[in-house]
């Protein structure tokens, strides 16, 4: 009709309806996406970050190039955490345990974690775990051995590095099993706040800053309670402890030093200050036997370990001020040492056969089952001084009388004893025995008179020659 090709209009209307069909499925498709991507990405992040499924996945895939194993009883999120607001999400695990893939390293089991937020971006970017906070509740280290383990080999798709902003530790503990020569050790009811933690898992350093106490530390006959530390610093590896305090054998004691490379063998100096301890409890705690001295004393000891000593080689070198000293003499002790005691204008002798001193100072270092005695003088009109060590099986002491002269050159007199510790032999001993080397000491000081002596005349002489020069 009209000249029009109808077959021509109805081809070209199919086309167009075709093209608004394909623009309509596009338009539809291309909202779905807008819509629907974001939500699916939505369930999927929370799938992984909100079910134990999905977060025990996280930690699987983490894992693969680790050292340990991370598994879990239980994930749920923290009843504060707002939905609106992903800043205060905090997940909360239960039973937590990282198991070592090898033998040697330490287990570590948590009661209880709960972890803010980690910054998703850094962790899959970088390998770099970081929370603003996380509490660690129940925390327990199982050592497998007390030697520094080796550094781990760094591997580009593991975690890098674990960082917090704030971290609470609740009731955390270490145990340690024998380690041949040393003894076991452990550490209990660790309480503390940390602050901008770093702990690098391949070379183990660590920094940050804490207040820490906790309950008790024990190491072989060592035990020391109700420990706190409000300063704590770590810099990679390298620890400073300002302003701590212990109890040890029911005396409060001051405590500061450093820990260097605690990440491979810890160079331990320690310094600790005590009022009114009891040197007997010091010599028990080291041998654990009887002390063959008693007595009250302020005591200021470094503690050294670690670093260049040999394992098992630790010490504390002890300056100590006694008072009110008393020296058990030993059964089977014969009556003319007594007598000479007893006549001598130096102390009493007691109805115990105990020798009564007054005050006295020297040095003492205390050893894993040994003390030994540098020097320990009583200052009286006749000086006193006792030398020699102590440990868990023998006495070796000796008791010096000096009539006369500096003690420093002068042997004087005296006793050893020697043998057990309940019944030493008592005999006398020679001047080379009470004071070894005291002739060359005597010698070194002669000439050091001499050479000042004539360093006077050389002097005199030059201003007499000053005196004669003409004007």
């Amino acid at each position: 009709m009209f000249g029009i090709d109808e077959d021509k209009v109805d081809e070209v209307q199919a086309r167009r309806d075709r093209r608004r069909r394909r623009l309509k499925r596009l338009v539809v498709t291309t909202l779905e996406l807008l819509v629907f991507t974001p939500l699916l990405a939505a369930v999927a992040l929370g799938w992984l970050l909100l079910t134990p499924q999905g977060v025990a996945w996280i930690l699987e895939q983490q894992g693969e190039d680790g050292d340990s194993r991370i598994t879990f009883e239980d994930y749920a999120i923290h009843p504060s955490s707002q939905w609106r607001d992903p800043s205060t999400w905090r997940g909360v695990f239960t039973g937590v345990d990282m198991v070592p893939k090898e033998a040697f390293r330490p287990t570590i089991h948590f009661d209880r974690v709960v972890l803010g937020m980690p910054d998703l971006r850094r962790l899959w970017a970088v390998k770099e775990f970081h929370v603003e906070e996380a509490w660690l509740i129940g925390m327990h280290i199982q050592a497998k051995q007390q030697r520094a383990a080796p550094k781990r080999e760094r591997r580009d798709g593991a975690l890098q590095l674990l960082r917090a902003d704030q971290v609470h530790v609740w009731d955390a503990s270490y145990d340690a099993p024998a380690d041949d020569p040393l003894p076991p050790a452990g550490v209990g009811g660790i309480y503390g706040e940390m602050a901008d933690v770093r702990f690098d898992p391949f070379s183990r350093e660590v920094s940050g800053q804490a207040a820490l106490t906790a309950r008790s530390f024990h190491t072989g006959t060592l035990f020391l309670h109700h420990i706190d530390v409000p300063v704590f610093k770590a810099d990679r590896g390298d620890l400073v402890l300002e302003g701590g305090s212990v109890w040890w054998e029911g005396q409060r004691a001051s405590v500061h030093g450093t820990i260097d490379d605690i990440d491979t063998r810890a160079t331990v100096r320690l310094v600790v200050r005590l009022r009114g301890a009891k040197v007997e409890q010091m010599v028990r705690s080291a041998t654990g036997e009887a002390s063959p001295i008693r007595g009250v004393a302020d005591v200021t000891m470094v503690v050294h370990s670690g670093g260049d000593l040999p394992r098992g080689g630790g010490k504390m070198d002890a300056h100590v001020e006694l008072e009110d000293a008393i020296l058990p003499l030993p059964s089977g002790t014969r009556g003319i040492y007594k007598d000479i005691v007893r006549l001598a204008p130096i102390a009493d002798l007691d109805e115990q056969d105990q020798v009564i001193l007054e005050s006295m100072a020297g040095d003492l270092t205390l050893q894993r089952g040994t003390v030994q005695l540098h020097e320990l003088l009583y200052d009286a009109r006749i000086p006193v001084v006792l030398r020699g060590t102590v440990d868990a099986e023998e006495l070796d002491l000796y008791v010096r009388f000096v009539l006369g002269g500096d003690p420093a050159v002068n042997p004087g007199r005296g006793l050893r004893l020697k043998g057990p510790l309940a019944t030493p032999a008592v005999t006398w001993a020679s001047r080379d025995e009470l004071l070894p080397g005291w002739r060359e000491q005597r010698e070194e000081i002669r000439e050091e008179r001499q050479k000042k002596r004539w360093s006077w005349l050389k002097k005199d002489g030059e201003a007499d020659a000053e005196d004669e020069l003409p004007e």
